[in-house]
């Protein structure tokens, strides 16, 4: 029994953390979107939040439901 609730906290461990990456990734895009100033720096730097964000929501995402289908 000790060995499964250890399994069953891992499980949970590890979707909280694709939550949590998922947040993440979503306050980099948002950061990017808010950016208020527009200077060629600001620009570049809210450019790479979003794609960043993106690229981090997708994988968080795609692991996040593997990981919800193998259970």
């Amino acid at each position: 029994m000790h060995n499964n609730l250890i399994g069953v906290l891992k499980m949970n461990d590890e979707k909280l953390t694709y939550i949590l990456l998922i947040i993440a990734s979503l306050f980099l895009i948002l950061n990017g979107v808010f950016a208020f100033e527009h200077n060629l720096a600001i620009i570049l730097m809210s450019i790479f939040f979003i794609l960043i964000g993106i690229i981090l929501l997708i994988i968080s995402i795609r692991l996040f439901l593997k990981r919800s289908s193998n259970n």
